[in-house]
């Protein structure tokens, strides 16, 4: 019993100084919040508050777990343009000619979840994996292997978190992990304070600082701020769409087979023109009602942060349900 109390000691002494900790984060929170003219008890400060300290936590379980953390410094040595395209999964990547993918490879471009069935390589990936489809990403990720060898490989934390350790992605290539906030479930009005109050105290000091509301592409978003773009262009980000560009039969090979299986069951799908006039789910304001839609929260993004920072954003086709909120890109 005496030989137990060291190590209960130990443990006790350890969560102590973590409710400390949490305390004082708290309480530093709480003032700044105060200062910035916000109430600690409003919609607004409470997430705030609530993302600052679960995103240390998280953070730390990352590390913990052998994840390295995608960081600023870490990314920027990729960066060779101030246009940064964001390339999407919508059908209306298979319209796209060949001069048009000449423009994005002049530039940098940043691809996310399953754009790897496609064969251009863009800049930077991202991905929100699930921890169910762990097999079908290893499939698809082992088909090009080698053509990612030296990009920059980013999966959400969020979706993984106790769930999978580095060792279980020891396959992918220059692996890092991201650990966005969310701000989930909040209005227009209060996610314009969220972004304003953030961008100006958290942003700043914070190198792996990244927003994850309602749909990946306000995740890409983030990143482009974060790295200090001046032009973001949306390819394939469709909205208006239920179908995807790799449902196209050219597609159906062994690197997406699983793929296939799990998102182009449905036979509207596997035939993109069918499946326009449909909108995306994180832009169908009947599902998830507490949340804004994307096309909204990307709106609130432009005019709370985009603007302030000279960043514009554009899409590459008029037919996206972005257009005219933001205009299409000319080569420039």
């Amino acid at each position: 019993m005496i030989l137990l109390m060291p190590n209960l000691a130990k443990k006790a002494y350890w969560q102590f100084n973590s409710i400390c900790r949490r305390l004082a984060h708290t309480s530093a929170c709480n003032l700044d919040l105060t200062l910035s003219g916000i109430r600690p008890g409003s919609a607004v400060g409470k997430s705030l508050r609530q993302w600052e300290q679960y995103n240390q936590e998280a953070k730390t379980q990352a590390v913990n777990s052998g994840f390295t953390l995608a960081s600023k410094e870490m990314l920027i040595r990729h960066k060779t343009s101030d246009t940064l395209f964001v390339l999407g999964s919508s059908p209306s990547i298979n319209t796209m000619d060949d001069a048009m993918w000449h423009q994005i490879g002049r530039h940098d471009s940043i691809a996310f979840n399953y754009f790897l069935a496609h064969p251009f390589v863009p800049t930077y990936y991202h991905l929100e994996l699930l921890n169910q489809h762990l097999g079908i990403f290893r499939s698809c990720y082992s088909q090009r292997s080698e053509a990612y060898r030296n990009i920059p490989f980013m999966v959400n934390y969020l979706h993984i978190a106790g769930e999978l350790k580095q060792s279980d992605l020891d396959f992918v290539h220059n692996l890092s992990v991201t650990v966005p906030r969310r701000y989930a479930g909040t209005s227009a009005s209060e996610f314009h304070s969220i972004l304003d109050y953030a961008y100006r105290k958290i942003e700043p000091v914070d190198n792996t600082y990244l927003v994850h509301n309602r749909a990946s592409v306000s995740l890409m978003v983030s990143f482009a701020v974060l790295l200090g773009y001046t032009r973001i262009v949306f390819a394939g980000v469709d909205l208006n769409s239920t179908g995807y560009f790799y449902c196209d039969e050219r597609y159906a090979c062994e690197a997406i087979r699983d793929l296939l299986e799990l998102r182009c069951q449905d036979k509207a799908e596997a035939k993109p023109s069918e499946a326009q006039g449909f909108l995306h789910i994180t832009a169908d304001p009947a599902l998830w009602p507490e949340h804004i839609t994307i096309d909204r929260a990307l709106e609130v993004f432009r005019d709370s942060v985009l603007k302030r920072r000279g960043i514009e954003l554009y899409v590459t086709d008029r037919r996206s349900l972005l257009y005219p909120a933001f205009p299409v890109w000319k080569n420039k």
